[in-house]
Formats: C-alpha cells, sequence, structure tokens
C-alpha cells in the first residue's frame, strides 16, 4: 500500500527521505500531542506499528535501531510516542537542565555514589516538574493507545501488524480494546508480564541470567581460560569491600583510548550497570575481561568499560514523569517490593543494589504523590491471543521462563529465546530480525530459526586502545 499523507489543521505530515521527519525527526500530531515516526514509508506492505518499552521512552534515541529493523523488514515502520520529544512536553515531564549523571567530566566534580544522594536527586526533581491535574492520565497505556487509534485513522491504515517490546504490552491490551480489527500479526518482545507472581522476582531472575552467562562463556572458547566459576566471581566482585573509598575510575573509550569521564562507583551502581550489560547482545562481551581480573586493582582498572554507554544520562532517553508515572500507576509494586525483599535473604551479594532499586522506586512513587495498584489483572482475550513471543536467555528482566507462565493458557502462541541475548532481542542480530519477518510475512514461527550458533555466540572481548 502507499500511505496517504494527510493534511489538515489539526495533523501534518512531512515526508522527506525515509521516515516523517522534521527537524527533530518526527512529525508532531497537533491533536494528539505526539511524535510520529515513519521508517521508510515509500515501502508498499503491510506497515507494522512497533511499541516501545519503557515506559516514557523517547522515540528520538531509537531512530537508528528502528531504522535497521525496517530496511531488514522490508516493511515501513511507524512508531507513535507516548510522551511527545516537543519542548514544553519534556519540560512539563522532565527534570531541568543541569542534572547530572553519574559519570563527571573531570575527577574535581565526581560524586560518591549512594541510595541517599540518589533519592535526594528524585526528590528534587520531581518537585520542579509543572504537572497539571491530568498529566497522570496524559502518560497511561490507555491515552497513548488512543493516540495510536486516533492517528491511524488520520493516515488511512486499514490494518497494521504490531511489533511490542517490554512495557508496550500494557499499550497492547489496551489498544486491543479499543482497537482490535486494525491489528494483524502480534509480536511480542520481552513483554511485560504482572498478572504472574514469580514475576516479580528480580533477584531471582538476575542470578538465572549471571549463571547463563557463566555457562555461555565457559562453553565459548574465546572466553578467558574458559572461566569455570565466572558467576562466583562476579558475586566476589559484587561485594561492597572490594572498592577503594576513593579510588576514581577512568572511563575510557575502548577504540580511541581517549578518557571519557570519571566515576567513583559503588557495589549497587557496580550492579545496576551490570544489570544493563546483560540487556544488549554487544556489551556481554566485555563482561568477562571486567570480571577475571586477578586483583582489586586490576578490576578497578577495568570496571570503567562498564559505564561507557550507559553513563551519558544527558541523552534523556526517557521522560521522568513517564517513566516512573507508568511503573507507579501500572503495576502492583508492593508486590515487587515483597519479592525484593526475600530475594535480597536469599542472594547476599546482592542485597544493597535490590534494596537500592526498591527504595528509589518507592521514592519516586511518593514524590510524584502516586499510590500504586495493588494487583495486575489478567488481560482480556489472553487465552485467544495468537502471537510470537521472542526473548533473551540473559534476560535478567523478563525471563522466558516467566513469560512462558504468563501465557500458558494461550494455545496459539509459539516462542524463541535466544542464548546469549538479554531484554528486548528484536534489534540485537539480523537472523533475530529474519525470524520476525517469517512470522509476519508468513503467519507462523519459523521452524528452525534463521539464527545458528555463531550468529549468537558469546565473544571475548579485549579492549583494544589506539596509541
Amino acid at each position: 500500500m502507499t500511505p496517504a499523507q494527510a493534511q489538515s489543521d489539526s495533523v501534518k505530515y512531512c515526508l522527506t527521505g525515509s521516515y516523517v521527519s522534521t527537524d527533530s525527526g518526527s512529525c508532531f500530531h497537533e491533536s494528539t500531542q505526539t511524535d510520529v515516526f515513519w521508517f521508510n514509508s515509500h515501502l508498499i506492505g503491510r506497515p507494522v506499528l512497533y511499541l516501545l518499552g519503557g515506559p516514557g521512552l523517547y522515540p528520538e534515541p531509537h531512530k537508528d535501531r528502528l531504522q535497521s529493523l525496517s530496511n531488514h523488514l522490508r516493511r515501513p515502520v511507524i512508531v507513535i510516542s507516548g510522551v511527545s520529544n516537543a519542548v514544553s512536553s519534556r519540560s512539563r515531564y522532565d527534570c531541568p537542565e543541569g542534572q547530572t549523571g553519574w559519570i563527571a567530566p573531570t575527577k574535581r566534580q565526581v560524586q560518591k555514589f549512594s541510595p541517599d544522594v540518589e533519592a535526594s536527586n528524585i526528590v528534587t526533581c520531581a518537585s520542579a516538574l509543572t504537572l497539571s491535574k491530568d498529566w497522570l492520565e496524559d502518560v497511561s497505556p490507555l491515552k497513548h493507545a488512543q493516540a495510536i487509534k486516533t492517528v491511524r485513522q488520520d493516515i488511512g491504515i486499514a490494518q497494521w501488524d504490531i511489533i511490542s517490546e517490554s512495557f508496550g504490552l500494557h499499550v497492547f491490551w489496551a489498544l486491543k480494546k479499543i482497537d482490535a480489527a486494525a491489528i494483524s500479526a502480534v509480536i511480542f518482545d520481552s513483554p511485560d508480564t504482572p498478572w504472574v507472581p514469580s514475576y516479580f522476582h528480580f533477584g531471582q531472575h538476575l542470578d538465572k541470567a549471571f549463571g547463563e552467562f557463566a555457562e555461555g562463556c565457559r562453553k565459548d572458547w574465546l572466553c578467558p581460560a574458559r572461566r569455570q566459576n565466572l558467576k562466583e566471581e562476579i558475586y566476589t566482585w559484587l561485594a561492597p569491600d572490594r572498592y577503594e573509598p576513593d579510588a576514581i575510575i577512568d572511563v575510557v573509550d575502548v577504540k580511541s583510548g581517549a578518557v571519557d569521564g570519571y566515576v567513583l562507583p559503588s557495589s549497587e551502581q557496580v550492579a545496576g550497570r551490570l544489570v544493563q550489560s546483560l540487556m544488549t547482545v554487544r556489551n556481554p562481551n566485555r563482561l568477562p575481561y571486567i570480571f577475571s581480573a586477578h586483583s582489586r586493582e586490576q578490576f578497578q582498572d577495568r570496571l570503567g568499560l562498564l559505564f561507557l554507554r550507559y553513563g551519558r544520562e544527558s541523552q534523556n532517553l526517557v521522560s521522568f514523569a513517564g517513566y516512573h508515572g507508568g511503573r507507579c500507576s501500572v503495576l502492583p509494586l508492593s508486590n515487587w517490593y515483597s519479592a525484593l525483599l526475600k530475594d535480597a535473604a536469599q542472594f547476599p551479594a546482592l542485597r544493597p543494589f535490590l534494596k537500592y532499586i526498591s527504595e528509589t522506586q518507592k521514592v519516586a512513587c511518593q514524590s510524584l504523590g502516586i499510590e500504586a495498584p495493588t494487583q495486575f489483572a489478567k488481560p482480556e482475550g489472553l487465552d485467544t491471543i495468537k502471537a510470537f513471543i521472542i526473548g533473551g536467555a540473559l534476560d535478567p528482566v523478563t525471563p522466558m521462563s516467566v513469560i512462558r507462565e504468563a501465557f500458558s493458557s494461550a494455545a496459539q502462541v509459539d516462542y524463541n529465546v535466544y542464548d546469549n541475548v538479554g531484554h528486548v532481542v528484536s534489534s540485537a542480530q539480523p537472523c533475530i530480525v529474519e525470524d520476525m519477518k517469517a512470522y509476519l510475512d508468513d503467519g507462523q514461527a519459523p521452524l528452525p530459526s534463521h539464527c545458528r550458533g555463531r550468529d549468537l555466540k558469546l565473544y571475548y572481548f579485549t579492549p583494544v586502545v589506539v596509541r
């Protein structure tokens, strides 16, 4: 199909290049106050609606991976934001400029990470927001779904396929209620499933992900010395006493050798960056090198590699109010807090980190004045849903074992889990996208998968410094 270009007083699309574009890389849909990205709009075929995770993710920083996904699917991909990039929206939902992350440009500006300082930053940020009375409704999955339906009708699309990642599943359920006839094939990537109790045991999921990572490393001949006890070594290095109290770490660019910044980490922060590393397909390759250190000094020298990718908070990948507003108003967080407490007792090395994420989430909800629900009802139509569900074996957030439990009553669901890949796998490797394309084209999960062992192999990463 050739999408119609809508022109009206309230809808303005500016099709240039391979996606809908303005100076910010999108078109602003005035009646719904959303941004619309349309990758490869010239392609003929049923378009794909991509529901980003988050909640509160801005589409702008994800343009490259979504463009690549569209290229591989050979379909137009449309992304409709839940919280707009518009300046007025950002000033309403985000902290004022000047809030810095934990990577400092100079050693003098380094501050010691602590949960208390983090909590103070959250309170300061929340108090600076200019939220109106109905803001929580504005960032709800239902409001997002209503905006999506309106944009679809304005563009003139009769049906589209859907790819939903992580928290985007909640937007899908809302959309299914109000616009089911427009939905064709469905793919869930690492779906968020809080209607099953096992979902909340993040500590158990993280321990399992460590085990999967260590096993993959042991089998891979490129891991250093085929590390036999890598999981135990990771827990050893997560102990709080492993860090010199005043040892500032250089965050070094592995290609150029240039110092990218400085950090003074704690065990909570190292655990957090480790979780983020497990959630991508490339960053796990650094972990054997980091955690095979023979001394505390050597470990601290290598630790900066954990902070390289995820330390640039200035990119503003997510809306503060959109993220915490979504989590606090949708998820039954009391169940999560209780599960984290039990997991902390089961895994003492993770206790500081699990306590930290629990306490900071409480502070965020309280600062925004949101009382989380006490339960999450099983979604309507779950038993009859037809979908292809994909995920990664290293996913510490939504492991496939939890997903299978959540969808156990659905008879028309196919699954693929990919080795050495973490949370949200749709942009990890071309072979995974080929599996997705086969399902969207044929309505059947590909058997066997297009992915081979070498496609998803975990290679030992050795930093190369340009001298």
